[in-house]
Formats: structure tokens, sequence, C-alpha cells
């Protein structure tokens, strides 16, 4: 079970998300309502055309906008107009639906793109749009069997949902002498399925099949040498039968002659997994459209067949076998062997071993070298949370030569099993060690289980809190503390920087809105400032988002590389808590020592209950518990002990709480259709209706009246139980006297 985030750091794309299974848990209401879409009623749109476009799911009212960007995060100019519901007799403002017309402009690149929905109660998390050059073909009805198949329009690409326990069929007339090609795709369109393809002749029986795997796509190819034209059917369906919304799929087949050469699908050009050199920022050419950042990376060389006698070098080439390569070194020279491939999406499991090439004795004839193993590499530590966890399957290995000596580093793979033949491309670098680190950035789900993170919604209400969690990767040794701070909020917000101390690997960022907060929409960007050697270094953080729950049959979140963090603040609400720590300054003390923490809980009236406060990120060895406020005090100072052994140095720590509030989601639609209900009863009662037929009034006071109860059971109070982050304070632990 892998997830799908992958090659998302700014100084080497060699960060791949993994998928960690967990544990599924009864679903808590951890946060206040946000817009979360489910699903969209397509996923795969053509460039040129307008396509309407359903955004499904929970709490996406009042939608206003829609936003379109890459995966660097830039604002694509693609027009995104939510459908208005129709004019209701009286009524002076316009209701939206979650119906969008979309329309890409000719000259907007083909690709995968993220749609993110903003609506009254903030921005949504995002999915996956496809844009392609080629018409796109969105099936209906029953098409289950052989007699209701769905034929194949030539030249057009299919984009639907699986059918549960059942499988989609669609009807392809091959030609005598003519092949028939097909590629299906779901995982790069944040689809739950793992396609099965089956070909089938007019008989039912299967002549070839397929199924995906990871992010390489189900594919078939069959020539028809029967010496007549032949109507074959395509079984589409997932491994396990499931279906339904979020296991949706596109599918694309061409019938070409079976002696012309084999031409990339239009979809591979598109979506296949592949090794590329140079490597292009934004080309929409790996898996997700996920962008690669080079650093330091040099000009290609071949597979070299003697001995490389400089660095840094560069190579590309496929693990069908293992790989071979000689270098000189001299005594106490340290190198770094750095991997790309299953961090591609390559089917492989590289793994790196060095060699000392021991020249024969006394050059004696007919002897041949040995070769003494002196290191081996395979995968690199795991990062992250159990929500966006960074499992890097690649070899990264800092190595120091022990002489002057001729070495030998081999490159194998650990994979097995049958494999497309382009699916284990590589890239090696060889290069001298060069310390470096790359940030990894997401907005958590707000819980104290992360076996139940979700995608959600965002949004900053007036004295309200927003996290962003941040993990560290850290390469050829790079081992100092880095300061983490926000830059793209309004001026109505703040987030101090935070400090993840030297060796650390994650961090948390909190920022919160003034009680006069303006509305708006902030796209964010984390920075990380640290030194390398003597030099200043400052690195962008790449972000995540999740994009699946674990289920009961899918135990297991999925996440991906994301292009931005999107913070709507929001002036209607005002936040029911808001947990302020410390005074402002750096607290300082010394190691032995004792102080105390000031903590100030800005309570609203919602907010009347008991707050048990949980202290994340502590220094090494610092005491602080957790503990508990009061329904009636909004205050607290805990007592910090710092043992005389603690680590001298710089810190940052924050709290999380865990409260029960009542809240009301948009009360104020309630009150808008209130308004309008009154206003058209008013209207009738005078006769003021000028030409509007009196039936057509009245039945609009009908459905007023049935959206108002619709709407008190929609905005009735109910409790949540929250899960919210504090401030973080600063800690300078001073050395013991």
């Amino acid at each position: 079970m892998i997830l799908d985030l992958r090659r998302c750091c700014e100084r080497s794309p060699l960060a791949l998300l993994l998928l960690i299974v967990v544990f599924s848990a009864a679903e808590l209401p951890a946060q206040l309502p946000t817009p979360e879409i489910a699903t969209l009623s397509r996923q795969v749109a053509s460039v040129g055309t307008a396509a309407d476009v359903t955004v499904q799911g929970a709490r996406l009212e009042e939608l206003s906008s829609v936003i379109f960007s890459n995966f660097n995060g830039e604002v694509l100019p693609i027009k995104a107009t939510p459908k208005t519901a129709p004019a209701q007799p009286l009524r002076d403002d316009v209701e939206t639906t979650n119906v969008v017309e979309v329309t890409a402009e000719a000259g907007v690149p083909t690709g995968l793109v993220e749609l993110r929905a903003k609506g009254r109660l903030g921005i949504s998390n995002p999915r996956s749009l496809l844009f392609t050059a080629m018409p796109v073909d969105l099936p209906t009805g029953d098409h289950s069997n052989f007699a209701t198949a769905y034929a194949f329009k030539p030249d057009h690409l299919i984009n639907e949902r699986l059918t549960v326990r059942a499988a989609n069929v669609y009807r392809i007339l091959v030609p005598a002498g003519q092949r028939v090609r097909c590629v299906a795709y779901s995982k790069q369109l944040d689809s739950l399925a793992d396609l099965n393809l089956r070909l089938l002749d007019p008989a039912q029986s299967q002549v070839a099949s397929s199924r995906t795997n990871g992010m390489w796509p189900a594919e078939i190819m069959w020539s028809n040498a029967t010496g007549a034209a032949q109507e074959m059917y395509l079984e589409v369906r997932d491994l396990l039968y499931r279906g339904g919304d979020g296991f949706h799929f596109v599918l694309e087949a061409r019938v070409e002659s079976s002696d012309s050469p084999a031409a990339p699908m239009h979809l591979d050009t598109l979506l296949r997994p592949r090794v590329e050199l140079p490597l292009q920022p934004n080309k929409f050419s790996q898996p997700a459209g996920l962008t690669l950042l080079q650093r330091g990376w040099t000009a290609a060389v071949p597979i070299p067949t003697a001995t490389i006698e400089q660095f840094p070098i560069r190579i590309q080439g496929d693990l069908q076998e293992a790989r071979s390569i000689q270098f000189a070194a001299q005594k106490d020279q340290q190198l770094s062997f750095e991997v790309l491939s299953a961090t591609l999406d390559q089917l492989t499991d590289p793994a790196i071993v060095v060699y000392k090439v021991v020249p024969p004795a006394n050059n004696a004839p007919g002897a041949t070298a040995t070769f003494q193993q002196l290191a081996e590499q395979d995968d690199a530590p795991a990062v992250g949370t159990p929500a966006v966890r960074v499992r890097r399957l690649d070899p990264q290995l800092v190595w120091k030569a022990p002489e002057a000596a001729t070495y030998q580093l081999k490159l194998i793979d650990r994979q097995t099993g049958q494999r497309p033949v382009d699916s284990r491309g590589f890239l090696l670098e060889i290069r001298a060690a060069q310390p470096d680190f790359a940030l990894i950035a997401h907005d958590p789900f707000p819980t104290n289980n992360p076996a139940t993170s979700k995608p959600f919604g965002m949004q900053l209400m007036r004295n309200g809190s927003a996290q962003i969690h941040v993990s560290v990767l850290r390469y050829d040794g790079f081992a100092g503390s880095i300061e983490l701070q926000v830059e793209g909020l309004p001026a109505s917000c703040k987030c101090p920087p935070v400090i993840v101390p030297a060796g650390g690997v994650e961090a948390d960022l909190v920022i919160q809105g003034a009680a006069d907060a303006e509305p708006g929409l902030a796209s964010l960007a984390i920075v990380g400032s640290s030194k390398i050697g003597e030099q200043p270094a400052t690195r962008r953080a790449t972000f995540a988002a999740i994009t699946s729950a674990a289920t009961p049959t899918y135990n297991a979140i999925t996440s991906r590389h994301s292009g931005r963090i999107s913070l709507p603040i929001e002036s209607l609400d005002t936040a029911p808590l808001q947990v302020q720590l410390g005074d402002g300054n750096v607290l300082e003390v010394k190691a032995g020592g004792k102080l105390n923490l000031p903590v100030k809980l800005v309570r609203q009236p919602s907010s009347a209950a008991e707050c048990t406060l949980r202290p994340q990120a502590l220094p090494p060895k610092v005491g602080l518990g957790e503990f508990k406020i009061a329904a009636d005090k909004a205050e607290a100072s805990p007592e910090i002990n710092v043992p005389a052994d603690t680590p001298p140095g710089e810190y940052t720590f924050w709290l999380q709480t865990e409260t029960k509030v009542k809240w009301r989601a948009n009360p104020q639609a309630l009150t808008r259709e209130e308004a309008y209900q009154a206003k058209l009863k008013s209207a009738l009662e005078a006769n003021a209706i000028g030409d509007i037929p009196k039936p057509q009034i009245e039945a609009a006071v009908a459905k007023a009246a049935a959206r108002v109860e619709e709407l008190k059971k929609q905005t009735a109070e109910a409790e949540y139980t929250l899960f919210l982050p504090s401030n973080p304070v600063r800690i300078r632990i001073l050395p013991k006297d």
C-alpha cells in the first residue's frame, strides 16, 4: 500500500512519500466544518472546449470561485465559473451551484493541474484534473456486459467511474491486419482504483490482460491475425471489484496497422512515469505533474565502460541488469552517491555496493582483479507523519575512500517480477559530499490520532489558528538547526518563526488571525534558513496534500505532492477559542533551572468547556506534562523543569489543546433565507408582486419555507471536539554554571 506523494523537494527530487498502514478508527468531529471535495464529476477535460465539472463533497455551500494551479503553485489562466441556480421571484442575491463551467483556452498546456473550490467556509482540499488535446467521452447508462457495451470512438478518451462488483465493458472493431492498443490510468487522478483490463474476443475468450502497478498504467496490445475483422470487447474493473465515487479512471484505445512502429499513446505522453534528462520543471511529463528541481546536477554522460576520472558526473540508464562503474579516488576523498529511480515511480528497488578493485598479484598472465566490498546502501530512513510520510526508497551514500585506489560502484535492482521494459530507468550522480536539506510542508488534519487523517479544507477565522507541519530531509551529513518562517501572510495574521533543532526532522508553524482580520486569500511559502558550513542557505518547502483517508477496505492514508497552500481568511465568524502561549518574548533558562509558562485562553461564548493542553516538540529531557484549564478559567502558569543535562540551544515548542465547543456553521444562510421568506409573504399579503403571477409567488413561498427548515438543521448548533494549536514559543537553554 503505497502513497502517491513523490519527488517533492527543492534540493533534489529524492523524496518518495509512502503510504503507511494505519488502523482504521471512528471518525471524530475534530474540526469545524470546511469545504471538502470527495470527487469530481469528471477528471479529464479537453483544452479549448468548455466542460461542466460538478464538485462533489461536503460543506461546499455558497461556492464563489474555483482556482486552478500547476504543481509549481502558479495560478493558471483557466476559466472556471460556478453556475447559478434558477432566479427566484423577488430575490436580490444570486445563488451558486456546485456545477462549474471550466474552459482551458487554446495555449494552456496539456497535463495535470490542481482544482480547489472556495466557498463560504474556506477553501477545499485539491483534486487533480487532466487537460488533454483529445476529445473526452463520459459514458452513461449500464454498459457492464457485451450486449450493452459502449462503443469506442476513434481518437477519443473515456473518463468514468468503475462499477461496483462489475466491469465496465467497451466495444472496439479491429480490422484484419490491425492491432489494438489500450492504456488506462487511475492513480494520477487521485483515484483509489487498482485497474484490471481484459481483452475478450466475440466468444468471450480472453486474449490479453493487464493491471496497474503503482503509477504505471494497465496496458494491452493485441494484433488481429485472424484474417477477418473482429469485434473485440475490453473489460475494465477494479482488482477487488470496488467502484463508485473515488474509483475513476481515464482510458485510451487506438487501432493501427500491425506493421507500423508503436508511437506513444497520448495519455502516455502526459502521465507515464519516465526518467528524462534534463529534468524540466512543470513539464507535466511526470506522474501528477510533479516538479523536479535540480541542484548541482551536471550534464549527462553515457554509461561508462572504463574508469571515471572526474566528478561530479551524472549517468542515465536502466536497471534491467546490474550496472558496475569504476572510478579512481584519493585517500580520504569523500564522495556522495545518489540514485533516482523508485523516486521517479520506476518499478525498482535500487541498492548500491562499493568495492575496492584489488589488482592481481604481480600482474600474473591471465589473472583477474578481485573485489573487496567496503560499503552498501539501500533505503534511506523514512521521515514525516503517518498522514504524509516520506520514505526514500533510493539509496544515498556518503563514503570516504580509505586509500588512493581504483574502486567500483555496483548498482543493483532488488525488485523482481515482470515489469514494463521502460519501468527500470535510473539516474546516478557521483559528486563530492555536499551537505544540504529539503523541506516538505502540509496542513495536518487537526486530531490527536493521525490514523483518522483525511482530506479537508482550510480557513482562518478571526481569532483563529491554522497549523502547517514541516518535515526536514537531511542530505550528505547535514545536521544544523533550521529556522522556519511563513511568507505571504497578510498584516492581520501572525506566525512567529520556529526552530528545528540540530538533527531534528520536523516542526510546526502556527498562523493566528487577529480579532479584526480582513477577508482574503493568501498564497503561502514556507522558507527554511540555515548555514551549510559558513555559507547561509535558504530552501523553500514543497507542499503535500492528503488525498484519501483510511477505510476498512483500503486501510491506508494516501497523499501526494501539491502545488500550494492557500490560506483563506474569513471575517464572518470568530473562532471559539485561541490559545496564547508565553508573552511574546524568548524564554530563557539555564540547564538545571525552572520557569513558569504563561498560558492564556481567548474564549468566545461557544467555548465553555474544560481544556486539556498537551506539550508538543519539547526540548530533549525538558519536563512539562499534560495539564488542564477548567471550564470557568482562562489562564494557567505551569512549571517547566529543565534538567541539568539538557543540551543547550534554542528550541521551539507549542501546546495542542483538546476541548469541546458549541458551534453553528454558516448561520447567515438561515438568516438570509428567513428574510427572503418574510419578503415573499409580505409582498403576497400586500399584493405588491407586480407582474409576477400569484401562483409563482405562492410556489416560491413554499420553496423558501422548505429551504428554511433544511437550513435550520444544517446550521443547528452542534458539539465539536477540537484539537487546536497554540502559538509556538521559543526557549533558549543556557549551559549550567
